[in-house]
């Protein structure tokens, strides 16, 4: 097992190799708005939520090197990679499904090759992870859907730089609790702050370079409307076979 650091990523790989490996934890993590860890009080009914799953390409200077699912019924989320990169997989590295309920905040991080489920437990907000949030009247249609551009900026201390996201949201898929939703994977990304202007969910995201011109891109790639098993949110516990590591 290839030794990592605090971000999940491999120590001895190349610097491009752990920009790559950061920027896909950002956008499959989410955390830490202001008012961090608190459910909203939403006026929509539940069964006008977004119940199925959403598959997404992640690509760098057009070229796809990962796929992932988001499943989502009612206060449920789950994150699954179906496609991982090909550096991680020669360094026999595993990214971990994540099941999170958005108003009790159980997360679990699931390792199916491993058997382990590791619970986690809520982070600090710090001031570096609050972004500025411009929300603009620009739009386009991804998969039929209507998306509001959104651009995110932040200072990277990690790099001394300052990243810029431009964020697609369809604000009529509407999901529970979507600030809850932004702190899954357990640390700061750019969905958190979004999430305090909008109820939608997000089709693609663009991360800019430092001319400004795109770099990587989330998108997606399906919509699957439809009932999700229950069976999707299940945590395996030791009689499953798996180690479990921190409490619920």
């Amino acid at each position: 097992m290839p030794n990592l650091d605090l971000m999940g990523c491999p120590i001895n790989i190349s610097f491009s190799k752990r920009v790559f490996c950061i920027l896909l934890t950002c956008s499959l993590g989410i955390t830490n708005l202001s008012d961090a860890f608190q459910s909203e009080n939403n006026s929509a009914q539940p069964d006008l939520y977004f119940e199925g799953n959403v598959i997404f390409n992640h690509s760098s200077r057009g070229q796809i090197h990962s796929v992932t699912s988001l499943f989502f019924k009612g206060d449920d989320f789950r994150f699954k990679a179906i496609q991982a990169p090909t550096f991680l997989k020669e360094a026999n590295i595993e990214i971990a499904d994540v099941i999170f309920n958005t108003k009790d905040f159980t997360r679990a991080k699931i390792k199916h090759g491993e058997r382990t489920v590791e619970f986690l437990e809520k982070e600090e907000v710090k001031d570096w992870q609050k972004p500025r949030v411009e929300i603009t009247n620009e739009w386009i249609e991804v998969l039929g859907y209507r998306c509001r551009k959104y651009i995110v900026k932040r200072n990277n201390p990690d790099f001394d730089v300052e990243d810029i996201f431009w964020l697609w949201i369809a604000e009529e898929l509407k999901i529970s609790n979507p600030s809850s939703y932004a702190h899954f994977n357990g640390w700061n990304t750019n969905l958190s702050y979004v999430s305090k202007f909008t109820q939608g969910l997000m089709l693609r995201s663009d991360k800019l370079d430092e001319k400004g011109n795109i770099r990587s891109v989330k998108e997606a790639v399906e919509v699957i409307r439809g009932v999700i098993d229950l069976k999707e949110f299940q945590i395996p516990t030791k009689e499953d076979g798996y180690r479990v590591i921190g409490k619920i």
